[in-house]
């Protein structure tokens, strides 16, 4: 993965990691060892050093959000655990002009709940949308723009699981 690709994940952590967003995500996940954390939040050091680099990290402010997918956690069907957020790559180029080089991606955030109604959905997802849409992203080197492209929603079929799908278009050259 490129400098610019790792700056983007961390980027989008950075930009969802907001009381905004995390207020109304689950605190059951508030003790899990710093590597997992480090793999989960797309191997970004700010972890590390709120934990004062210890191995068990106890953080008030750390909330559920994870690059790729969630730790599995030994009652990972425990509704405590939700909603939570994963965010990938779904699409993903580097562009180079000259001296500088750049990125032309698209970041997919999902919002997992457990929930009867996806209506309980759409604070989080506005959250999510606000957080990043139009926002500029740091530390993404020469950003340009993040646009939102898509926003769906969909129920799992275990008839319990409720996803927010958004997708997000991030331009940098720098």
């Amino acid at each position: 993965m490129t400098d610019q690709m790792d700056q983007l994940h961390k980027s989008v952590y950075f930009a969802l990691h907001t009381p905004s967003v995390t207020a109304l995500l689950s605190t059951a996940h508030t003790t899990v060892s710093a590597a997992a954390l480090l793999l989960a939040s797309g191997g970004t050091d700010r972890l590390l050093l709120a934990s004062g680099g210890s191995d068990v990290l106890l953080i008030e402010t750390f909330a559920p959000i994870y690059a790729y997918s969630s730790p599995q956690f030994f009652e990972s069907e425990d509704d405590a655990l939700f909603p939570f957020i994963t965010y990938s790559m779904a699409a993903g180029t580097v562009l180079r002009d000259k001296d500088a080089t750049g990125v032309d991606a698209v970041m997919q955030v999902d919002i997992w709940h457990r929930t009867h109604s996806m209506a309980n959905l759409w604070p989080i997802s506005d959250a999510v949308f606000a957080a990043l849409d139009r926002v500029t992203l740091e530390p993404l080197a020469g950003h340009i723009e993040t646009n939102c492209i898509s926003r769906e929603f969909d129920a799992d079929t275990d008839g319990k699981t409720k996803r927010a799908m958004l997708e997000f278009r991030v331009t940098s050259r720098g």
